[in-house]
């Protein structure tokens, strides 16, 4: 974590689950954190098919693989609005460059297939 993070956020969407469609900051709430809204920015409801949070970690133990037990969360936030089409969820591909895979503390060997794209060369 850095002592003093600052940046400027431009052409982004942004949202909040469950209608919850705002992003407030405020610096005296967070010191060290200065981020600004610049041009760009759009407020999106990407109007989930339902957006539900379990109440209780789901029991895997039985499934062929996390995405199949984790399969009805992950149609519940499924994008309905054609604005933000191809974001969110992405299930896991083909094995992709990626100089920020946390190697050091994440050998890739260690993580199970079909969780993530997988870095091809690390």
């Amino acid at each position: 974590m850095c002592g003093y993070c600052s940046g400027t956020v431009t052409n982004s969407d942004y949202f909040g689950v469950g209608g919850q469609n705002y992003f407030g900051y405020h610096h005296n709430e967070a010191p060290g954190f200065d981020y600004t809204f610049a041009a760009g920015n759009v407020q999106v409801d990407p109007q989930f098919v339902s957006p539900a949070i379990p109440a209780s970690t789901p029991d895997c133990g039985n499934a062929a693989t996390m995405i199949v037990c984790a399969a009805p969360i992950i149609a519940g936030f499924k994008t309905q609005n054609p604005a933000v089409a191809g974001m969110g969820y992405q299930p896991p591909g083909a094995c992709v460059p990626d100089q920020y895979w946390p190697s050091s503390w994440l050998p890739v060997s260690l993580v199970p297939d079909g969780l993530v794209t997988k870095p091809c060369s690390q």
